[in-house]
């Protein structure tokens, strides 16, 4: 569609007013007009109008061609021309300068204490630390004198028995209505118990018919759709629609066990310490239980005993210092303890909720007292940060000496400090003066290591390698590559790409993978695994499953031995290559669209299909699954057979691909207003309960002619930084991970892979978008997600 000369000249003058580095283009212009087409797509794209598939790649052509009119992108990247792009050229200088941090961050300086091993003297073991959080619009409600009446002859279900004194609920444990965990004891004549969610509506503990600790608000019950003991440790209590009630606050302690016995119910951490116990009231009289009469009251809460407030010194050492590894936690009364010469030091999280080091009783340095909450979880990770998370685990305090791996938290009788693999000190405490005199400690010489970039923070990027040189008329596509045409079996073409990710910071491939006799791994072959700078990067395959839909069912078992072949082919291709990608030494596999192609409805079964591969290959293979989408059964985990198999998860983690659904989009929005209103909240529900690798997208403009989504780097960054914040449940070792969909994924417009900044593209974002990933990476791992 043709401009007017006055459109082009009102658009000039708008760029010209405009002073903002993350502005949007005045004017977006789209070559041509989409062409609405029902073609069905062959292999290389046979999903449904609704599920993303694609990608793409070029080649190098003249230096006129590479280098011929493309935008400035809002600021430099290092000290390279032509922002990441390294190659020296005419016309390629950037003038602007970086943006402005958002956030900054001071610590007052706290007072010093004296560290009592007692109690205050207002709290109480069977009170819990987080109080109900149950929504504002609800009335008040009175606890109830009576068990509701009602079904109560309905037989409960007895999830587990256990004859003892006390059972054990593991977590990810769901209660629906009627599912109770039973226990028996005959310790003090024959009692019988059982915990869960009655027909009467009632969740709580119950003692031969006698209520001891139960949920008073009924009309929050009323609604409640299950129960869930999560896999971060928290008690929560959901709607039908998935709105969480209520949640005992004992988030994110991974390896949490929830106890009952005769007398209470608790959750206890992996080291012993109790993080939330009930009753927390009792009721003026004994109420009846749901399904049988009263027989006598029941048992009291126990007693108070002063070993609960003793610490618990996670380690014990004889000499001038102690060293503490990564990935370790401090629950509340987890002390490290250090002895010598006659002196005793403790370091950690002491139950009067003073966080720091102490020496004879005084301290030597403790955290701010205005930053600690009482349910607070303090953690020194893997990238080798000391951090402070709320109960909602939000970020509150850190030491920022991210992202140094190998770092060593060191405890003296003087200080506390984090030394990097080298003897570099990155954080010392105290750092102001104590009443205790003691000598100033001797500081190593601050070095200046560079982060690992394979720690922290990791960019996967999925990378399509099916483009052939100066012919890309498969599909319909909007913007014009800098690179041209380009073909991806081209050495010189992957160097590029290679450079340009790790400029951005991205450090993994996920390479389209179609078949052994496809052009994707022909052209995988010939240009990106002979590029010799793939020794600074890793790669694994995304399986396109749709390669299995004509390979009979799932149900007689051919569609099994059809993967395992293709599996086969992938193991022996590159598993053993130095690059492929691995979490804890097993080499990963990503199922595309698993949710279509992979679904229990068709026969599949997770748990022995995915053995049998681990089995016949002989390899511990980390499978991801495509699952997380907007399907009644995809939008959460609950009751999906390929999130949890009875009780057990599935895969060993989830992703999305593309959240994109043509329905759902609101025309004229961006990428990112789609993804945080759509996407977002079926995130959020698989990842309070499954580790989840999200996925960011920064634009969208397919050849199917479904409505786009429009991408600028001021809104690609807002939506980097909501997608950092979700939770991250049992990672077993993985680290912070987001896809990026995608390098080079042309046909449907989702690439980040700069465009020539042509007038007739329908985006010119240019770099923008690749810097805008380099400066979040560098802000995250320099300073940690601390607005989270």
């Amino acid at each position: 569609m043709r401009i007017s000369v006055a459109s082009r000249l009102l658009s000039c003058l708008l760029l010209f007013l405009s002073t903002s580095n993350y502005s949007v283009n005045a004017a977006k212009l789209r070559r041509g007009s989409v062409q609405q087409n029902d073609e069905i797509m062959d292999d290389m794209s046979s999903t449904t109008a609704d599920e993303s598939d694609g990608s793409a790649t070029r080649s190098l052509n003249s230096d006129s061609e590479v280098f011929a009119k493309r935008k400035t992108p809002p600021w430099t990247f290092g000290n390279s021309k032509c922002g990441l792009l390294r190659k020296q050229h005419p016309g390629c200088t950037r003038y602007a300068s970086p943006p402005t941090p958002i956030f900054s961050s001071t610590t007052p300086p706290p007072t010093n204490k004296v560290v009592s091993s007692s109690p205050p003297p207002t709290e109480s073991p069977t009170q819990s630390p987080t109080q109900l959080q149950i929504p504002l619009t609800m009335p008040p409600v009175t606890p109830p004198t009576t068990a509701p009446t009602g079904l109560g002859d309905r037989p409960l279900n007895c999830v587990q028995t256990v004859n003892g004194s006390e059972l054990t609920i593991e977590h990810s444990a769901r209660f629906y209505k009627g599912d109770v965990h039973c226990l028996s004891s005959a310790a003090d004549g024959q009692e019988e118990a059982y915990f869960g969610y009655t027909w009467t509506n009632q969740f709580g503990l119950f003692v031969n018919g006698q209520t001891v600790w139960e949920i008073p608000y009924q009309q929050a019950l009323a609604s409640v759709f299950r129960w869930t003991f999560q896999g971060d440790g928290n008690v929560v209590m959901r709607s039908e629609n998935d709105k969480v009630l209520w949640m005992s606050g004992t988030c994110c302690y991974s390896g949490s066990q929830l106890k009952v016995s005769m007398e209470r119910v608790w959750i206890e951490s992996r080291t012993g310490s109790q993080l939330w116990s009930e009753p927390f009231f009792v009721t003026p009289h004994p109420t009846p239980g749901p399904t049988s009469p009263p027989t006598r009251p029941p048992t009291p809460p126990p007693t108070p005993s002063p070993i609960s407030y003793e610490l618990n010194c996670v380690q014990t050492i004889q000499g001038n210092e102690l060293t503490i590894p990564p990935e370790t936690e401090f629950h509340k009364g987890d002390v490290h303890c250090l002895s010598s010469s006659g002196q005793e030091a403790y370091f950690g999280y002491t139950w009067t909720n003073q966080f720091g080091l102490f020496v004879n009783g005084q301290s030597v340095w403790t955290a701010p007292d205005d930053q600690v909450p009482s349910s607070g979880k303090w953690k020194f990770q893997g990238d080798g940060n000391l951090v402070l998370r709320d109960g909602s685990n939000k970020g509150i305090w850190r030491s920022n000496s991210c992202c140094h791996s190998g770092n060593q938290l060191k405890v003296s009788m003087e200080r506390v400090w984090i030394e990097s693999r080298n003897g570099s000190q990155l954080w010392s405490e105290p750092f102001y003066a104590t009443g205790r005199p003691t000598p100033p400690p001797t500081l190593p010489p601050i070095s200046n290591d560079k982060p690992n970039p394979y720690t922290g923070l990791q960019f996967w990027a999925y990378y399509y390698p099916w483009y052939l040189r100066n012919n890309w008329g498969r599909h319909d596509y909007q913007d014009e590559p800098l690179l041209g045409k380009y073909g991806t079996d081209e050495v010189a073409v992957a160097e590029q790409h290679i450079e340009w990710a790790l400029e951005t910071g991205i450090s993994n491939w996920i390479i389209s993978w179609w078949g052994p006799n496809h052009l994707t791994m022909k052209h995988f072959k010939e240009g990106m695994m002979k590029a010799p700078s793939l020794n600074k990067m890793k790669f694994c395959m995304l399986y396109e499953t749709t390669i299995l839909d004509d390979r009979g069912s799932w149900r007689d078992g051919s569609k099994e031995e059809a993967l395992y072949q293709h599996l086969k082919v992938i193991r022996d291709e590159f598993f053993n290559h130095p690059s492929y990608l691995t979490i804890n030494g097993r080499p990963v596999v990503i199922f595309y669209i698993s949710r279509s192609r992979m679904p229990y409805e068709l026969g599949f079964n997770g748990p022995s299909v995915l053995a049998n591969m681990r089995r016949r290959l002989g390899r511990n293979i980390y499978f991801i699954a495509d699952e997380p989408f907007f399907d009644w059964n995809n939008k959460s985990p609950d009751g999906n057979e390929n999130a949890f198999k009875n009780g057990k998860q599935v895969f060993d983690a989830y992703t999305t691909y593309n959240m994109f659904q043509d329905s759902r989009v609101r025309r004229g929005e961006t990428a990112t207003d789609y993804q945080l209103r759509e996407a977002m909240p079926v995130w959020k529900r698989w990842a309070e309960e499954l580790p989840l690798f999200p996925n960011v997208m920064p634009q969208y403009y397919d050849f199917r002619g479904h409505k786009p989504l429009l991408g600028n780097s001021a809104d690609f960054m807002k939506q980097l930084r909501e997608v950092a914040c979700l939770p991250r449940t049992n990672f077993n070792g993985a680290p912070h991970i987001m896809m990026i969909t995608s390098f080079n994924e042309w046909w449907e417009g989702t690439q980040i892979e700069p465009e020539n900044g042509s007038r007739d593209n329908w985006n010119n974002y240019g770099f923008q978008f690749m810097e805008t990933l380099a400066a979040f990476k560098k802000e995250v791992d320099s300073r940690g997600t601390y607005w989270c």
